[in-house]
């Protein structure tokens, strides 16, 4: 008996025109993917994202019924069912959260592009059930624990804390797509609350100070000028430019593959005479900036010497990813347009870029100016009074 029927999920929409490019679900599987089959137009598709191993995409035609047959082959065919409710986490009906958080969710996050945030996230919500909660089992999970969670990470910037309960909360909506759970108990908890304008941007003087700041770093932090150089002059984000690889990089392009890209589609990246110089400087052995513990891996990040070249720089409100929206301010200054500017962000629609171009007060100054005088030409001098 499948957990989730095909009759229940079926009705829903009944009689009402299907949009021709979007998919209605028929049959939903208990998976933290979108799994299932559905309605595609006319047409019937069975897709299948299973926790491991590849994806399974079938075009069932366009008769329902021979649909939900041929789905159902599907399912005993590569025993789909027997692998989501034959998990060994689903055999206890309760297992302690912290087992569940670490043996169950961790390993369903490995799919992601990168699994350094949820990793970490997951880590972090591990760490406060050790000091508070350390027997506490699924089915015990209440709504009170994701508001403690955040008042145990007070001292963690808001954004931080949220993106622990964000975790949470998708932990739970996991063990409830695995049968474990009836509902979310933490659906309810609310996020914080907190200004998140970008206030301040970094200027070409940040920039610059900030690459000066490298001297005198430590010797296993010799890449962090060509890191910083590298994102503030081809906008990759941190991720992509630590992940860099000598195949990506074709003469005065760089080719990111969709798989490290958050569009899913290639990223693909003009790049400078001087940035390139640099990269070529550098040994690509495979990866242009290699971790210091191990040359065979990419840094995942540069915490440490960024914190103390940004406090020796006096611009310690910095952080990496501003180089990015350094990137975009600075093109839209020699007036570049947003279209253009998302192109080279890789950015999937304008609506997206416009976060990214920020612009000086003084920098509009000029169009005002402009105004005031085009005003003052056709009305001649008034006094006000």
């Amino acid at each position: 008996m499948f957990p989730s029927s095909p009759k229940v999920l079926g009705k829903l929409g009944k009689g009402l025109p299907v949009p021709k490019f979007t998919r209605r679900p028929v049959w939903l599987l208990p998976h933290m993917a979108r799994s299932g089959l559905f309605q595609r137009g006319d047409d019937f598709v069975a897709d299948i994202k299973p926790d491991a191993g590849g994806r399974i995409l079938r075009h069932l035609g366009g008769s329902r019924q021979r649909a939900i047959q041929q789905f159902s082959s599907i399912l005993d065919e590569f025993q789909i069912m027997q692998e989501i409710l034959g998990d060994e986490s689903c055999a206890s009906p309760n297992p302690g959260l912290v087992e569940f958080l670490d043996a169950t969710f961790l390993p369903s996050q490995q799919q992601l592009r990168n699994v350094n945030h949820p990793r970490s996230c997951v880590r972090a919500i591990i760490r406060f059930l050790e000091a508070r909660h350390q027997r506490l089992r699924l089915r015990e999970v209440r709504k009170s624990h994701g508001d403690e969670l955040l008042a145990f990470y007070a001292n963690r910037a808001p954004r931080t804390r949220n993106g622990y309960l964000q975790k949470l909360k998708q932990a739970m909506n996991h063990a409830v797509d695995l049968g474990l759970l009836p509902s979310n108990p933490t659906q309810r908890c609310k996020y914080l609350r907190f200004d998140n304008r970008r206030l301040r941007t970094c200027s070409l003087d940040d920039v610059c100070t900030l690459v000066q700041a490298c001297a005198g770093l430590d010797p296993r932090s010799r890449d962090v000028p060509d890191i910083i150089q590298a994102m503030a002059l081809t906008g990759l984000r941190p991720g992509n430019a630590y992940q860099l690889q000598e195949d990506e990089v074709e003469e005065d392009i760089i080719r990111i593959p969709p798989q490290k890209m958050k569009s899913s589609r290639w990223g693909v990246i003009p790049v400078s005479g001087y940035v390139r110089l640099s990269l070529q400087a550098r040994t690509a052995a495979p990866y242009f900036f290699p971790s210091p513990q191990d040359q065979s891996k990419p840094r995942d990040n540069m915490r440490k010497a960024w914190r103390t070249i940004t406090q020796k720089a006096d611009i310690d409100w910095m952080q990496p990813y501003d180089l990015r929206h350094f990137f975009a301010s600075q093109l839209a200054k020699q007036g570049a347009t947003e279209q253009q500017i998302g192109r080279l962000l890789c950015h999937v629609s304008t609506s997206v870029t416009s976060r990214y171009v920020h612009q000086d007060i003084e920098d509009l100054r000029p169009f005002v100016e402009e105004l005031s005088d085009r005003f003052q030409k056709r009305v001649g001098t008034h006094v006000l009074s």
